[in-house]
């Protein structure tokens, strides 16, 4: 009994697709009614295959054009101050190939401080997060100025990249807050995806 139903079931929804496309048919031309019925046609399992591989190669793409600071570091990556690379883990401080330097320790109100950071060996880095920091209770402190190929970070004293491409120099400019006191600099410069150095210390620049 239960077969027999479904079989008038499937025999009823195959009579009316016929009669929907039939009237679909006669409003439109022969050839739009051909592109529409491949349309309307069940998709294969082969086809369902090919954009499933799609869809998860453009996923993996988004997810680390994402976190992978391509146009600067965001703003939830102040307290970290690390790209999420997938497994890749930073390289240590001390084997960094960059050179990472302050003009002055010192300010007051008014001051701008330059901070400096240069590939002395030729290595080109594609990213950096600078961060400026009161080394007495370690609160994040003053602002960065806008530059061409920067991008502010206010909410913690930051400032990064604006693009991925090749760099061999950066020079950034930090402006004091409405005290005295002292200002250190940290960072992470990434210099490829798989390739970055965290836990950064800028020197100060000798007189």
């Amino acid at each position: 009994m239960i077969t027999g139903m479904m079989f008038c079931k499937t025999i009823t929804e195959d009579l009316f697709r016929s009669s929907l496309l039939r009237f679909i048919r006669k409003q439109i031309s022969i050839s739009n009614f051909s592109t529409l019925l491949q349309l309307t046609e069940p998709t294969t399992n082969l086809y369902q295959a090919k954009m499933m591989k799609t869809i998860l190669l453009i996923s993996v793409v988004t997810l680390q054009l994402a976190s992978g600071w391509p146009i600067g570091a965001p703003s939830k990556a102040c307290e970290a101050m690390l790209p999420k690379h997938g497994s890749n883990r930073p390289q240590p401080a001390n084997s960094s190939p960059y050179s990472f330097v302050q003009s002055a320790e010192s300010y007051r109100p008014g001051d701008q401080v330059i901070v400096y950071v240069q590939a002395p060996t030729g290595t080109p880095f594609k990213g950096m997060m600078i961060q400026a920091y009161d080394p007495r209770t370690n609160n994040t402190i003053g602002d960065f100025l806008e530059g061409v190929g920067l991008k502010k970070i206010p909410e913690c004293s930051s400032i990064s990249h604006s693009d991925n491409r090749d760099k061999k120099s950066a020079t950034l400019v930090w402006g004091a807050p409405q005290d005295s006191g002292n200002v250190r600099f940290r960072g992470t410069i990434v210099q490829q995806f798989n390739t970055f150095y965290h836990g950064l210390s800028a020197t100060v620049q000798k007189a």
